[in-house]
């Protein structure tokens, strides 16, 4: 089957899956960022969400010495950054507050060095169940960096200061399910680094698990349009809630090391409010769409797709950053609709689960198609 043209690679885009099905054609499903599965079709944004970029800790002042809360603990976000295995450790590190999933071009709330002593502070921060917290190391003179990220954070805060590891692999398992479907699982990407230099490793070892079943990871092209390695699992692969990743490679130790990851399945529904499914829309003109807020979400995605045969697709349209969970709408630009046609509408409600105790990312999505005809 044909994949649609992979959209360009932005940073801090993570990879999202959507499902449906076109009634009346033959079954297809349309995967978005993640490699062809035997009946379905795919276009890839960017992915990798915990690879930094070099040159953060180039000419920066020197930071505070310690950071603190002020004013309402419950209100505060705060915690301690330390950086695993890496030897001297990071040189410079920021960390970075969002409110959604930071995918795509979503801008961060506040940002902060990491004071002397690892700890930041957010205080004064706005009641809400999905915050996220990204720390950036920077290694080796500057020239490398790896990223943690850590949520969803609620607030007010009922926990104790978050304890963020930023660890010499950043890993990422995604799950998908059509509406009222079953989770599957679609794939699983690793990134290492020399806990020496922060300098990424290419040349080991990578497997992944779920149950009893076990996966060869190839450091390979991604569906990113990058390298990572990468395991795309069997269509129908049944979905779960803790996973591992086992790395070999002596940069990391003399004996291979298993990474665990864990995220519950969605098990939510979304709704498109409008347009209606079978709706005749025009060709060249925006489209505004609606949908149902799904508070359990931790962000929405608006995709297009014109399809011209049961297995041929083009993506034609991708939210360029996330939506919050409690947005209802988004415009696609007349560039969205080229011509005339058919196309399919996938909202896709996405759950993030990267918890301070566990190595990595789960994604889980929850999708709603929409079938319309463009004139």
């Amino acid at each position: 089957m044909k994949r649609p043209n992979a959209s360009p690679a932005l940073r801090n885009y993570m990879r999202v899956n959507v499902c449906a099905k076109w009634p009346a054609l033959l079954p297809l499903v349309l995967l978005w960022a993640t490699a062809a599965l035997p009946s379905c079709s795919g276009s890839s944004a960017a992915a990798d969400a915990g690879v930094g970029e070099g040159g953060d800790g180039g000419n920066v002042p020197p930071p505070p010495q310690t950071e603190a809360c002020s004013g309402d603990p419950t209100l505060c976000i705060s915690g301690k950054v330390s950086s695993v295995v890496f030897a001297p450790g990071f040189n410079y590190a920021k960390v970075s507050l969002f409110r959604v999933y930071p995918y795509g071009a979503v801008s961060a709330l506040h940002d902060q060095p990491v004071a002397a002593d690892g700890t930041f502070a957010f205080s004064n921060v706005q009641p809400w169940g999905h915050y996220y917290v990204q720390a950036v190391g920077v290694f080796g003179g500057a020239s490398n960096s790896v990223a943690a990220v850590v949520g969803p954070l609620q607030v007010p805060v009922t926990t104790p200061p978050l304890a963020v590891q930023i660890k010499p692999v950043f890993l990422e398992v995604l799950q998908q399910r059509p509406t009222g479907g079953q989770t599957t699982l679609a794939w699983a990407s690793a990134h290492l680094y020399d806990p020496g230099s922060g300098a990424e490793l290419t040349d080991g070892s990578v497997s992944f698990s779920s149950g009893t079943q076990n996966w060869p990871m190839p450091y390979a092209s991604n569906v990113a349009g990058t390298k990572s390695y990468f395991v795309e699992l069997p269509q129908g692969t049944p979905g779960g809630t803790a996973f591992t990743i086992t790395t070999d490679h002596m940069a990391l130790g003399p004996m291979p090391k298993a990474w665990n990851l864990v995220g519950e399945p969605a098990t939510f529904d979304g709704a498109v409010m409008s347009p209606a499914p079978g709706a005749m829309v025009p060709a060249g003109q925006p489209l505004a769409i609606t949908w149902s807020p799904q508070p359990a979400s931790s962000y929405v995605v608006v995709e297009l797709f014109k399809v011209t045969s049961p297995t041929n697709q083009t993506q034609t349209y991708i939210s360029p950053a996330a939506d919050a969970p409690d947005t209802t709408g988004e415009t696609v630009p007349a560039s969205g609709l080229p011509g005339p046609g058919m196309y399919l509408l996938n909202v896709a409600y996405s759950k993030a689960t990267c918890p301070v105790s566990a190595d990595g990312c789960v994604y889980n999505n929850s999708t709603v198609a929409v079938n319309l005809t463009a004139q």
